[in-house]
């Protein structure tokens, strides 16, 4: 079966002829959001006529209840003529394929006219026979008919559906309500009498905890003293290689004064040669001038002494006197230059010597601070990196037990977000079948209201006057909607 909309527009209008083309003709509808207004406006415009008025609320019943109804099918006309100057109220019921868009154009598929007067035709035209029913009456009376026995079915089904459901739940209620009191009855049975005392338990299991602790406290205590003794002996062991690396080096510098000093006396033998051979040297000088002088003497004694009256010569002793004191002179300017030199010389030597010594006593002592700073640095540098490592290994302890407290505390987290999200999810799930029960609890009243209403005016006299039916097909529908479309036309007035 196709599934149908049906749409009602109320036209009056006095026209000469009319002329429906059902292949041609298109409708644009829309969603009308004030739908009850216009229908009220509609039952407005119809109520002077009461064919009119029963045969709409009739439809409107049918349309609203979504009831359906097989009436009688007839030829679709392909024209409708009428005399001139007829007065036509016209009720067009369009049945439009659904689902749609609502911004299509739909062709109409159905049109039902129904007028009020008969048509009077002209003294030169024939009356045309169309196979319409005989009168009006007939065929809304059958259509009521059967329509009030479909709406009967559909209550009783659906009344016989709200037992059923009802009776459901009721069973569902006393079930729930035999499990409660299971549930209650193996509590009371299962509930202890007395709860049991641990408060000895817990006093044991504290004064363990504070022995733990204060073991723990002691044991930390302990590990501090071994890493510092240890850092002492470390420390220890650094002076002791620090002392014998600076003795050795001091050895060294022993050793190299000792050769500096067998150098010093070898120079100084070398020099005590040099003033021995100079001493030996003046000795021989002094001798060679004795027997030189001893020679001399033994030449003059042997000649003759003539003594001439002539001018006073000079005085040979006094010249060799003179002489000899030149020389000596000589010699001991020579012995004091070479004492002087050899002096000059010993002092700077001395002088070298002792400033060598006290550059190389401030060196040594220099060395020998840095020495005592270097092995004061690298104490405080390993007592600083042993403070790092037991630092370190604190840090690493600190961090495993504060890691495995935080994985615990997200493994409860964990667990609680997944016992809250399944919570919400139960929650949500409740909620759309709370919503759910909660429509079909409404959709029950109002159809149960709906079903009291049609019961209670099941009884109303229906009073048809006679007319001609031009065009009248039902077909099934199902959810119909009212789709108001404006019309064109002057002559349409409300009263």
């Amino acid at each position: 079966m196709e599934a149908a909309m049906l749409v009602v527009i109320c036209l009056r209008s006095q026209t000469t002829h009319m002329v429906f083309l059902m292949e041609d003709l298109q409708l644009a509808f829309m969603e009308d959001p004030t739908l009850l207004t216009t229908m009220g406006e509609l039952m407005l415009l119809i109520m002077e006529d009461p064919t009119l008025l029963i045969t709409t609320g009739v439809l409107m019943l049918l349309i609203m209840e979504d009831v359906i109804i097989y009436i009688m099918e007839v030829p679709i006309l392909p024209t409708m003529e009428a005399p001139t100057d007829s007065i036509l109220q016209v009720l067009i019921v369009l049945i439009i394929e659904d689902p749609m868009p609502p911004t299509m154009k739909v062709p109409i598929k159905t049109i039902i006219v129904i007028t009020t007067e008969p048509p009077v035709y002209m003294e030169d035209q024939e009356a045309k026979e169309y196979p319409y029913p005989s009168t009006f009456m007939e065929v809304l009376t059958a259509a009521a008919i059967k329509a009030l026995l479909a709406i009967m079915e559909t209550m009783q089904h659906l009344n016989d559906r709200l037992a059923s459901y009802l009776d459901k739940v009721r069973s569902l209620e006393q079930q729930n309500a035999q499990l409660e009191r299971n549930i209650r009855e193996w509590y009371e049975r299962n509930q202890p009498s007395t709860l049991p005392d641990y408060s000895s338990f817990f006093r044991i299991i504290q004064e363990l905890q504070g022995q733990i602790s204060s073991t723990s406290v002691e044991n930390a205590r302990i590990v501090l003293q071994i890493d510092n003794n240890r850092l002492a002996a470390d420390d220890f062991r650094n002076k002791y290689e620090m002392e014998r690396q600076l003795a050795s080096s001091v050895e060294a510098d022993v050793n190299g004064l000792r050769i500096l000093l067998e150098e010093l006396n070898s120079e100084i033998c070398h020099l005590q040669a040099q003033v021995e051979n100079l001493q030996e040297e003046l000795q021989l000088i002094k001798r060679n001038h004795g027997e030189e002088v001893n020679a001399l003497q033994a030449q003059l004694g042997a000649r003759v002494n003539v003594e001439v009256d002539a001018a006073p010569s000079a005085d040979l002793n006094r010249t060799l006197f003179e002489i000899r004191e030149q020389y000596e002179n000589l010699m001991e300017r020579n012995l004091r230059e070479v004492e002087t030199i050899f002096r000059q010389r010993t002092e700077e030597l001395n002088r070298e010597v002792a400033s060598g010594s006290e550059q190389l006593q401030s060196v040594q002592t220099e060395v020998i601070d840095l020495r005592r700073t270097i092995q004061t640095l690298d104490i405080e540098l390993q007592s600083q990196l042993s403070l790092k490592s037991a630092l370190e290994n604190t840090l690493a302890e600190t961090e495993a037990t504060f890691g495995a407290q935080l994985a615990q505390l997200q493994c409860l987290i964990n667990n609680v977000e997944s016992q809250l999200a399944q919570m919400r999810s139960d929650l949500e799930r409740q909620n759309q079948e709370y919503m759910i029960l909660m429509d079909q609890k409404n959709h029950l009243e109002m159809e149960i209201t709906t079903y009291k209403r049609l019961l209670e005016g099941h009884d109303i006299q229906y009073v048809f006057h006679t007319g001609q039916v031009t065009e009248l097909i039902f077909l099934k529908t199902c959810r119909p909607q009212f789709i108001t479309t404006p019309i064109h036309n002057e002559s349409f007035k409300r009263k």
